[in-house]
């Protein structure tokens, strides 16, 4: 990904298809995310490439980590410190009423692929502020599809494993962590091909490519965002968990198809019709039997694993028709 030269307009320079899908890829990977501006100076030297708060109200600088060693690092950290002494003039500036003060701003290092001795610098500041991601697309001669992946951080010489769910929960305090545990419990047994990608700060499902939802730790409180729309709302109870359940399940029903089909393993096959707004406290609820899903996928998708339903799930489908 080519940087935006200073003074170049990103929709009529030569790297524009880049920055338009990376802005795009931007709202699918932040929760709320609005774009504020483009080619923020921070020194007689560098800017910020993109400028946006997010949906909680963090103001959020996305750089091109373009290089290796310690110059990434140091611009992030420069960034950061740019970001945390100018957070109100920035907001006057943008002429944000979204922007929030008192939260931490945060610095996206963008790339379309990190060493592994870069990831292994990055560690000591993921959870404060910076956050690596990778630029990622599927093309096929009918269209592209770009989006941006949180790059984990790998096993280093000193044997740290990698980010995974439990690391995100054990940040948590004990009543959220009650509630992201149940979250997580449910949504592994939606279906086997759902991608998950863990980060300390957030946890984020995927499916054939196309984002369903996250949940993410900003400052302690814990926050859902249900794709299509993303919109953040507040994860403070067990109800709020089974309402962005809820938003999920239909984001996923919605890319299998509307003509989604339950058939049992035995020979005589059952099939109904899934419901967009069916209730995820009535389709998590019981240990698996088998039953599995047979839908139309998205091209290039593969079918799940079984089991996938129970037999408590596939009446409850039953229920709602």
């Amino acid at each position: 990904m080519s940087r935006t030269r200073k003074g170049d307009d990103p929709t009529t320079s030569p790297g524009a298809p880049a920055w338009a899908a990376l802005e795009s890829a931007l709202v699918d990977a932040l929760p709320g995310f609005e774009l504020l501006g483009r080619d923020l100076e921070l020194s007689n030297s560098e800017h910020a490439d993109i400028v946006g708060v997010d949906g909680h109200g963090r103001l959020t600088l996305v750089l091109d980590a373009g290089g290796e060693g310690e110059e990434p690092v140091l611009r992030a950290l420069d960034a950061l410190a740019f970001a945390r002494r100018n957070g109100d003039a920035l907001a006057r500036h943008f002429e944000s009423t979204r922007v929030r003060g008192e939260l931490t701003p945060r610095v996206l290092l963008v790339a379309e692929g990190f060493s592994r001795k870069l990831i292994e610098r990055m560690v000591p500041l993921a959870g404060h502020g910076v956050d690596l991601f990778e630029l990622r697309e599927l093309r096929t001669r009918e269209r592209a599809t770009t989006w941006l992946a949180a790059a984990q951080p790998i096993e280093s010489a000193a044997g740290a494993p990698p980010i995974s769910e439990e690391t995100f929960v054990s940040a948590l305090d004990p009543r959220l962590r009650e509630i992201a545990c149940a979250l997580l419990a449910k949504v592994r047994r939606l279906d086997p091909e759902v991608e998950v990608v863990a980060t300390r700060r957030s946890v984020a499902w995927r499916h054939a490519g196309q984002p369903l939802g996250r949940i993410e730790n900003n400052d302690g409180r814990l926050y859902s965002a249900a794709a299509p729309r993303h919109d953040t709302r507040a994860l403070e109870s067990a109800g709020d968990g089974e309402r962005f359940l809820e938003a999920l399940l239909g984001r996923f029903v919605e890319l299998l198809g509307h003509g989604a089909s339950v058939s049992r393993a035995e020979p005589d096959d059952v099939s109904a019709n899934l419901p967009v707004g069916l209730a995820a406290s009535a389709a998590f609820g019981a240990a698996p039997t088998a039953l599995r899903f047979d839908a139309p996928r998205p091209a290039g998708a593969k079918l799940g694993a079984t089991p996938s339903l129970t037999q408590d799930e596939y009446d409850a489908f039953h229920e709602q028709r």
